[in-house]
């Protein structure tokens, strides 16, 4: 298994517009969840560098094309993927 993962979520569409559940019952009953933020990013721009020493980072990425790089600061494993969400 690599660094980045790809987690498919709960997705709703319909004539009003569309609904997401990013954030499944069995991660909050198990407070897996410690933390929430929305952000965005334009296109072309940088947004992380930064480390986690103790918990896992989750990216929801909605209509876009966005490129992952995640580098595990022990092994020094690098991996990139992009994700064409469009």
């Amino acid at each position: 298994m690599g660094i980045i993962q790809i987690k498919e979520i709960e997705f709703d569409q319909d004539d009003r517009g569309w609904s997401i559940k990013p954030i499944t019952d069995e991660e909050i009953e198990t407070s897996k969840i410690s933390d929430i933020h929305i952000v965005s990013i334009r296109p072309g721009a940088i947004r992380g560098n930064h480390y986690h020493a103790y918990k896992t980072e989750s990216i929801l990425i909605i209509g876009s094309v966005c490129r992952v790089v995640a580098v595990d600061n022990n092994t020094k494993e690098r991996e990139e993927k992009t994700i064409d969400n469009t």
